[in-house]
């Protein structure tokens, strides 16, 4: 998702009226500025959207500055060094692979969010991005696909259409799948067991060439 960023100025100059018991996601600048609010935080500032989530730094009642967290739910955390301290690499890692991910490695805390790699139930390399208090996947990216993703924010099929699609049309150990030069690619066994390179179609899933894997 495309990062927004918000100063507070902006903000009020957007005409920010504050609403108690707001219950429903913010989707906005201003909406997240007031979910701040409601909580009793002031001189809020730095406030950006990131990963799918609302983060800012803000004055508690009694004077603390702290950062502050707003998720898909209206949930606000203070994130701080101390409490990412509490959660931990290995909690961090152990959850991923109770969620099913394998190979996780480079478990890091890197501003503000757990991040790290592993490979998917589809087998493929992911970048991960986590709630760094929930550990809610927040943004599961396969490796070297950029800022170009296909299937947000456009029509291309995603790694995981491709792959069904590719399944579907007979081919089997797929592998090494990626989006490049506008179309994807992959390697895989063909219907009559030979190795292939295969390109599909981004729109459609069709293959529109196959050649013996050298």
């Amino acid at each position: 998702m495309k990062k927004t960023s918000l100063r507070l100025a902006a903000a009020v100059a957007l005409g920010a009226t504050l609403f108690a018991g707001q219950a429903q996601a913010a989707t906005n600048a201003v909406e997240a500025l007031q979910a701040f609010q409601a909580q009793g935080y002031q001189a809020i500032y730095d406030l950006e959207l990131r990963h799918g989530v609302w983060t800012a730094e803000a004055t508690t009642l009694a004077g603390a500055r702290v950062d502050l967290l707003l998720d898909a739910n209206n949930r606000v955390s203070e994130v701080t060094a101390a409490t990412a301290a509490q959660v931990g690499w290995q909690r961090v890692t152990q959850h991923l692979y109770n969620l099913g991910y394998r190979n996780v490695h480079d478990v890091e805390m890197d501003d503000g969010f757990w991040k790290a790699e592993a490979r998917n139930l589809a087998g493929f390399e992911v970048e991960l991005v986590l709630h760094p208090l929930t550990l809610e996947v927040l943004n599961d990216k396969i490796d070297g696909l950029g800022s170009t993703v296909p299937g947000v924010g456009n029509p291309l099929l995603t790694a995981q259409q491709i792959y069904a699609a590719l399944a579907n049309a007979g081919y089997r150990h797929i592998h090494d799948l990626e989006f490049e030069g506008g179309h994807w690619e992959a390697e895989a066994v063909n219907a009559v067991g030979q190795r292939v390179d295969v390109r599909v179609d981004p729109f459609t899933g069709a293959v529109v060439r196959e050649h013996l894997d050298d």
